[in-house]
């Protein structure tokens, strides 16, 4: 990620979900102390890249094969002195 965003120039990266991606909980455990803060405990969707499925292999595999600027990334290059950005979204 680093060396994509220095070999185009960009600054930053922000993940940026589908407008109407359904939420799920991030984990699969119905204690109440759980059930109590779930709302306030980070959550994934219901397809890639959005899924933490907790599977090393398959992460390496993603992390390393898969392509930097897919799904799900918004790249820019804020220009500090005018407060401007420069925004590309993936294809």
């Amino acid at each position: 990620l680093s060396k994509f965003l220095k070999d185009n120039n960009f600054t930053r990266v922000v993940p940026k979900a589908p407008p109407n991606m359904p939420r799920r909980p991030l984990v699969d455990f119905q204690a109440g102390y759980l059930l109590r803060v779930m709302e306030k405990l980070p959550s994934q969707g219901d397809r890639m890249p959005w899924l933490n499925i907790q599977n090393y292999a398959h992460d390496k595999k993603i992390l390393i094969d898969d392509p930097v600027d897919g799904e799900g990334l918004v790249f820019s290059n804020a220009e500090a002195d005018t407060g401007a950005s420069a925004e590309r979204e993936p294809v």
